[in-house]
């Protein structure tokens, strides 16, 4: 099973324990995951859960440690979005081994619609909290919808690496064959940069 799939597993309970806190939260606030989530609870089975993906960051990406993180999430879904819970987690010990445990490593914000929208998108800054461990973490967004049903997006960031982000591309651009490729990247780190490397995969011609 691959590491990104057993995260996404790891983080369902915990994701539906805070649907049950979510009516304790101030819209919009900063508030403390809380990684002892609650029970396992589904939407209500009525209509199609909504659409969600993170637009920002995108993977490969890393903040240093301490520093904010500017998340942008688009949810989309038939009868409209009521709400999108942005938060960032770290996944520590071992499942099989019983030492599990998630940890918070940026503050959660509750992004509530006074009026459901059927296509949205929203960004909001997550601030981290005062973990100073250098580790992979899991940010996601949650979109709820007004009748209950939930879709969940997530990825993958290093905490403890350099602030990486591209200027001059986006996600799933084409490239014609046979032109170069203009590309910027913005790279920032407190202890300063080594090295950069930029690798291209995919299909080629």
């Amino acid at each position: 099973m691959s590491n990104d799939i057993r995260n996404r597993r790891r983080l369902l309970p915990l994701v539906m324990g805070l649907v049950a806190l979510a009516a304790l939260w101030s819209c919009d606030g900063q508030n403390l995951f809380a990684p002892n989530g609650g029970v396992l609870a589904g939407g209500d089975d009525l209509g199609q859960p909504p659409e969600v993906e993170i637009q920002q960051p995108r993977e490969p990406a890393a903040r240093p440690i301490g520093d904010s993180v500017l998340i942008t999430a688009r949810a989309k879904d038939d009868v409209g979005v009521d709400s999108i819970l942005f938060g960032g987690v770290a996944f520590r010990g071992d499942v099989d081994l019983g030492t599990d445990t998630i940890v918070a490593r940026y503050f959660s914000k509750m992004v509530h619609f006074d009026e459901s929208s059927r296509d949205t998108t929203v960004s909001r800054y997550l601030n981290a909290s005062a973990d100073d461990t250098r580790e992979t973490s899991v940010l996601f967004a949650i979109a709820f919808d007004s009748q209950g049903n939930i879709a969940a997006d997530s990825l993958q960031m290093i905490i403890g690496g350099p602030r990486v982000q591209f200027l001059t591309i986006e996600e799933d651009q084409q490239i014609q064959a046979g032109l170069s490729l203009n590309l910027q990247v913005v790279v920032m780190d407190p202890e300063g940069i080594l090295d950069l490397e930029i690798l291209v995969t995919g299909a080629f011609e």
